[in-house]
């Protein structure tokens, strides 16, 4: 969520990577890539988010925030498959063989016992949310962008506004923006350092 805000303080241009940069920005999370495996998840995934493919001479371009929403969905779903061959393996041992070799019970529930689970998960949280315990994040993440776009916007027109009405000079109108615009950076990498304990995770 951070990201999205830090988006809307700092504006779109500030997310535009190169693909060195992009590697970079990815270094140490767990969505770290290098450049040659970048270039064949492009070269594979038609729906990766590029801008700008790159050529001889010219560098790619990306997005980033889109680039890591990509990776994150990607991950989940090579981890999902993962999960789901473990599955698979687990109730074939359970059919051949009958049982570990150390005779423990110690594997995974079958498919009617995960759906029981999964009722039970849904029906509390639909109960949660009944009582207003809990809320989309997507709907907070949205009014909160809606909401610094909207900040960011006031404190921008905001020397220009103060130079018409108070006669500010020129000097003065400009050291303002110069502050308005050095608060709305540090908020925005404020946000973004708010976020980075999630990445790590």
């Amino acid at each position: 969520m951070a990201e999205a805000v830090a988006e809307a303080v700092l504006g779109d241009e500030a997310y535009v990577v190169n693909m060195g940069e992009l590697v970079e920005l990815l270094a140490g999370s767990e969505l770290a890539y290098s450049e040659t495996t970048l270039r064949k998840l492009i070269d594979r995934h038609a729906d990766f988010p590029l801008l700008e493919r790159g050529t001889n001479g010219r560098s790619y371009k990306f997005y980033a925030p889109d680039v890591v929403a990509w990776l994150r969905k990607y991950n989940a779903e090579a981890e999902q498959e993962r999960a789901d061959r473990t599955d698979q393996l687990a109730q074939m041992r359970l059919d051949l063989v009958g049982g570990g070799a150390d005779g423990a019970a110690d594997y995974r529930l079958s498919g009617k016992q995960r759906r029981e689970e999964y009722d039970a998960e849904l029906a509390a949280i639909k109960l949660r949310r009944e009582k207003g315990e809990l809320v989309e994040a997507a709907e907070i993440e949205r009014i909160a962008t809606d909401a610094f776009a909207a900040l960011r916007h006031e404190l921008m027109a905001l020397p220009d506004n103060l130079a018409r009405t108070a006669g500010l000079s020129r000097e003065v109108r400009n050291k303002v923006d110069e502050l308005v615009r050095g608060a709305l950076t540090r908020c925005a990498e404020r946000l973004q350092q708010a976020e980075a304990p999630d990445d790590a995770s």
